[in-house]
């Protein structure tokens, strides 16, 4: 926070901003706009010369169009701010979303990261509507700064700490920005890529992106492993498209990936919830040439095919009003 200095025209007369709540935040009050009101909680500091601006920035009746036009004229992060909590203090204005996304965009352009997240943060608290397209705005300004490795947080940011699910959208937008900047390097270990088309894959709809990173990986000299691969083949499995997953399978052999237990499992589990149960049997059969070890939940998956396949016929059996003998 900036100390107070002497003004030879003015006496200075503090308020604390009512948009933001950690630490005080000091400006001079425009008497005819701005009564006196008591200090709420001080949100984050913010470094801008208490004295720059001592006229209002704007009429008393301005409507949230002409705010949103002198938030764009605005050239750096302290007087974007100074006018956003000037603006929020109007007894005859509350900012929305579209007010608060004009602000996190200003304050990308220039690299003002800590408080675009403390803008974020403050729209939380006060029941801001947040969505996919505020998220944008993170993803766009890490990347005119080539922060790539940020970029990668904001899913966890938005579902962990916002509640906000990502959509089909959100993770093509993603994946577009990745492969823009040539930052597929970014997830080239075993781990982060499997991760990232874990995020891509855990919706069924949300399968073709995944899809389009491992074909982007390959034009880049990336290999995806078979984590990466089993991830896809889960994917399908649970949007009920089997002969997607097994195709899948097809691809990671291609690769030149072994399938390991969590691979075979997988699909025996597959074709199990299909009541395809024979056929698990024969893909077992197969795989055990391939050095497969059956393992507990090879058969646990087993019986329970086995159990569903019963249960289901002897539900049609009921159906039909017949009763299967002793």
């Amino acid at each position: 926070m900036l100390s107070m200095v002497s003004h030879p025209h003015h006496t200075p007369n503090p308020i604390t901003s009512a948009c933001f709540c950690s630490k005080d935040l000091h400006f001079p009050v425009f008497p005819a706009f701005s009564p006196p009101r008591p200090a709420p909680n001080p949100f984050f500091p913010l470094l801008f010369n208490p004295y720059h601006h001592l006229s209002p920035p704007l009429p008393p009746n301005f409507t949230p169009q002409q705010l949103l036009d002198a938030i764009r004229r605005q050239n750096d992060e302290s007087s974007v701010l100074r006018l956003f909590c000037w603006a929020s203090k109007q007894a005859n204005f509350t900012p929305d979303s579209t007010v608060y996304e004009e602000v996190l965009r200003k304050l990308g352009r220039v690299g003002s990261f800590e408080s675009m997240r403390s803008i974020l943060d403050e729209m939380k608290l006060v029941g801001c509507s947040i969505s996919s397209g505020t998220f944008f705005i993170f993803i766009q300004s890490y990347a005119a700064f080539d922060l790539y490795e940020e970029i990668l947080g904001v899913v966890e940011m938005m579902e962990g700490q916002f509640g906000c699910k990502p959509d089909t959208h959100f993770y093509n937008f993603l994946l577009n920005v990745i492969v823009e900047g040539n930052k597929l390097k970014l997830v080239e270990t075993a781990n982060s890529v499997a991760c990232l088309v874990e995020e891509l894959s855990r919706i069924a709809h949300q399968i073709r992106p995944a899809l389009l990173l491992i074909d982007e990986m390959s034009n880049q000299g990336l290999h995806p492993d078979e984590k990466t691969f089993t991830t896809l083949m889960q994917g399908y499995i649970e949007k009920g498209d089997m002969k997607g997953a097994l195709k899948m399978r097809d691809q990671m052999v291609a690769h030149g990936c072994l399938s390991m237990n969590v691979t075979v499992n997988v699909l025996v589990n597959g074709f199990c919830k299909e009541g395809r149960v024979e056929e698990a049997f024969s893909f077992i059969e197969k795989m055990l040439d391939e050095s497969f070890s059956p393992d507990q939940f090879t058969f646990n998956t087993l019986v329970k095919g086995r159990v569903q396949v019963a249960s289901r016929l002897l539900r049609s059996l009921q159906m039909k009003g017949l009763v299967p003998s002793p």
